[in-house]
């Protein structure tokens, strides 16, 4: 399985969890491109983890991405709002239905 692969298959996954997935791969390929370039430059251990550009890195690029993460999952994922003489009916996925029944439950 490639990363194109990947990508594809954390996108069919659909909201909340496609989208946040598939933005692992470039956030992965990022620290694993400033982890190797470190590499070569001869550090090892604690050495490469506390080089500057790599604990940079980490401390941007993943506050940045849970953040976005965050921001999608409970904004974006929002539907509109109704207007003021709207009925809205909110269709979601029962917890606790282990059969899949539609018709709508009461606790």
């Amino acid at each position: 399985m490639n990363i194109l692969d990947y990508v594809k298959y954390a996108l069919s996954l659909g909201y909340p969890l496609g989208p946040p997935l598939a933005g692992l791969v470039p956030l992965l390929l990022l620290i694993w491109k400033v982890g190797k370039y470190r590499w070569d430059q001869g550090d090892r251990g604690w050495k490469l983890v506390f080089a500057r550009l790599f604990l940079f890195t980490l401390l941007v690029s993943v506050p940045l991405f849970s953040f976005l993460t965050w921001h999608y999952v409970r904004i974006w994922g929002l539907p509109d709002g109704f207007g003021q003489n709207e009925i809205g009916i909110l269709v979601a996925a029962v917890p606790g239905d282990t059969a899949g029944d539609p018709r709508a439950r009461r606790l």
